[in-house]
């Protein structure tokens, strides 16, 4: 990796963990059986995907924010699923 790569990366990274603490202040850490986390990952998911219909292109740069705010929504809950399912593992 270069120093590039790893300065996006930390900065994803930390993206995606404030999007985290975010959730667990308004939720709770959240413990749901499978069909349930594939269905809010797919609510998150079709969100995106109403972003993107929505119109806007890469070069506006309100709606390419807005989309990556959506992209990291996904990615939060994909890390609270992953959080779940090794709270479950350990047990």
């Amino acid at each position: 990796m270069t120093a590039t790569d790893v300065l996006y990366f930390d900065h994803v990274v930390d993206l995606v963990k404030s999007e985290r603490v975010r959730q667990i202040e308004k939720w709770g850490t959240q413990h749901y059986e499978f069909s349930v986390w594939l269905r809010i990952l797919l609510e998150e998911v079709g969100e995106a995907v109403k972003k993107y219909n929505d119109g806007g292109t890469e070069r506006d740069r309100d709606w390419y924010q807005s989309w990556h705010k959506e992209i990291i929504h996904i990615a939060a809950v994909t890390v609270a699923w992953l959080e779940d399912i090794s709270m479950k593992v350990s047990e």
